[in-house]
């Protein structure tokens, strides 16, 4: 027997409850039957649906929770509950494209994008989802919305971009980790398509500065490749590496905020949904800086984070999804 049932279903299904949360909590039943309201409202009891599906507590399942924590018996309805939906507007599409390409100067074309309901959440296209080409034909922009505690729900659009700029070329091969010099690079004008994201367009954004990564000679200099810009974006997906002298783990996790190479930045674990401070090292990459105390901690304890269990309050599991704790 399962702790809910998953039905495939259009989003905005009448009669459901909206969760915004990864997890149904008491609180979201005792909204529906409010005889659940005396048992603690922050207990968790399922996991939420995935976005446009349904979870249906039934009744027997809902007598069962009510008679564990000690609420009469009575006649109880099946619950349904779903995430909140929407569909992508066209104007905030493309703000959020243009906000991200970062050329003031571009002019972004949107010929289509993904018209299916997405969940409620914060709209993310990074520049590292538009593969550019100097093709005519439009391009394919991935991106995703942030949802529930930090999970990412895909997205896409095409594009056709045109610019009229100047733009930072090398004359030489740039290596990554030594300053740039004033005759390593030129100016050049760059009218149609851009060959780089967010390109430097002043030779004072590159001479003296490190970059990231190589850049070929006749190449423009992007701006990403200079170590003083952002180098993880809010919303990106970071490689966190964590040592210490007995442990060595790695995880993924979800960047909070902007942050440069060696900013520190507010990342969430995307297995146990904990926030923690990590150092960017690199593109799509933060490490865990621990203070000695923390080191000797975590040498003492059994440390796991990418098993974190959800504590469930049936006695039931649900087969077709993820198990709750305790499940066999």
């Amino acid at each position: 027997m399962m702790i809910a049932a998953l039905v495939l279903a259009a989003a905005g299904t009448a009669g459901c409850r909206i969760v915004t949360d990864d997890v149904i909590r008491m609180r979201d039943i005792a909204a529906a039957d409010t005889v659940f309201a005396a048992a603690d409202d922050n207990l968790v009891v399922a996991y939420a649906p995935l976005p446009g599906a349904v979870r249906i507590l039934q009744s027997a399942q809902l007598a069962r929770l009510a008679r564990r924590h000690g609420i009469a018996d009575g006649q109880f309805r099946d619950i349904c509950f779903q995430r909140a939906m929407r569909k992508i507007d066209e104007q905030e599409l493309l703000d959020t494209l243009s906000k991200s390409l970062a050329i003031p100067t571009a002019e972004v074309e949107l010929v289509d994008f993904s018209h299916f309901p997405a969940p409620v959440g914060d709209l993310v296209f990074p520049r590292s989802g538009l593969a550019l080409t100097p093709s005519k034909t439009p391009l394919l922009w991935k991106g995703y919305v942030i949802y529930g505690g930090g999970q990412h729900f895909p997205v896409w659009a095409r594009v056709r971009l045109h610019a009229t700029l100047r733009r930072v070329v090398a004359t030489d091969n740039l290596v990554s980790g030594k300053p740039v010099r004033g005759d390593q690079v030129r100016i050049e004008p760059l009218e149609g398509v851009p060959d780089a994201l967010a390109p430097a367009q002043s030779l004072d954004q590159v001479v003296g500065k490190t970059l990231l990564r190589p850049v070929l000679r006749g190449s423009t200099v992007s701006l990403d490749d200079i170590s003083s810009s952002i180098t993880v974006h809010r919303g990106d997906k970071v490689d966190v590496d964590l040592r210490t002298p007995l442990l060595h783990l790695r995880f993924e996790a979800a960047a909070e905020m902007d942050g440069r190479l060696g900013d520190r930045i507010r990342l969430r674990n995307l297995q146990s949904r904990n926030t923690f401070v990590g150092e960017v090292s690199g593109r799509a990459c933060a490490r865990v800086v621990l203070s000695v105390k923390q080191e000797e901690e975590a040498n003492d304890d059994e440390i796991n984070h990418s098993n974190t269990a959800l504590r469930a309050t049936d006695d039931v599991c649900d087969r077709g999804g993820k198990k709750a704790e305790g499940c066999q």
